[in-house]
């Protein structure tokens, strides 16, 4: 028997408490989450930055490395990973469809700035499976 795994996922916040300043944001969605569930505990402070210190130990990099640990993290590094979005969120649906029982961390380390709608990509591509894996 697979035990009961609960995904949540906080919608986009509405852009009226969208306001400029990462504590401020910070403080909106800890405000969002304590309304709709209850509060939480973040262990990770920051969403975006040069280090990770809750990065799994196990790191796979590219689009054939798959890894053996069931605590993995997934690094797409490299220039325009917008372009090659179609791939990396392949690999990502692949991912989960293959080891949908252990917990995967996907990091983008971009060479350069990319597009939001990178980040749009992967969250769209790991929405539509979350449903169909574990229902």
């Amino acid at each position: 028997m697979n035990p009961r795994i609960v995904f949540l996922q906080l919608p986009r916040l509405d852009p009226d408490i969208s306001m400029p300043g990462e504590n401020v944001m910070l403080a909106a969605i800890e405000a969002e989450a304590e309304r709709r569930i209850g509060g939480f505990d973040s262990p990770t402070r920051c969403f975006v930055g040069t280090r990770l210190p809750d990065l799994f130990p196990e790191r796979v990099r590219g689009l054939e490395a798959w890894g053996s640990s069931n605590r993995r993290a997934a690094i797409f590094s490299g220039a325009d990973l917008f372009a090659r979005r179609e791939a990396i969120t392949g690999w990502m649906k692949e991912a989960v469809r293959r080891e949908p029982d252990i917990l995967w961390q996907f990091v983008f380390e971009p060479q350069d700035q990319e597009p939001l709608d990178l980040l749009f990509a992967a969250i769209a591509a790991v929405d539509g499976l979350l449903a169909s894996v574990f229902h």
